[in-house]
């Protein structure tokens, strides 16, 4: 029965292409998480998941990547999902945009990013790292989900 069990969550997490979700950065706020899915045909989808007041994403997300060699990834993405809620007085938008990354793109990702900006509304996103720590866990916990 173990046996049965143990194989039936390695195909549910093989099928679903399940990854683990990091925390880009969290304030009274703000919530914004990232995660990485496979797309295919050596794509990868870099979905980040924004929860904030006082900002949503537009139709057509932009994300601009810094890496620790100083190179610059720009994306285009778009809006996957979009909800308001109300909480405690206050509105919430908890909104999702995905970005196709290349596999080379993905590649730098797993050097290390150093600032990430998203352009949410009225103004953009920011987070800077000193050791580009987002980028690695993101592609180690890509990795992991892989088995």
């Amino acid at each position: 029965m173990k046996k049965l069990i143990l194989i039936f969550f390695i195909l549910v997490f093989t099928v679903c292409n399940v990854s683990a979700v990091v925390t880009i950065g969290k304030s009274f706020t703000n919530y914004v998480r990232a995660y990485i899915e496979d797309a295919g045909a050596n794509k990868y989808k870099l979905c980040i998941s924004f929860m904030a007041t006082f900002k949503s994403l537009p139709d057509s997300p932009f994300l601009q990547l810094k890496m620790m060699d100083d190179t610059t990834i720009e994306l285009r993405g778009e809006k996957t999902s979009s909800k308001e809620q109300q909480w405690q007085s206050s509105t919430y938008y908890n909104e999702e945009a995905c970005f196709i990354l290349t596999q080379e793109q993905f590649d730098q990702i797993a050097k290390g990013v150093k600032k990430l900006r998203l352009n949410a509304q009225p103004e953009y996103y920011e987070k800077k790292w000193k050791n580009g720590e987002i980028g690695k866990k993101l592609y180690k916990d890509y990795n992991k989900s892989k088995f």
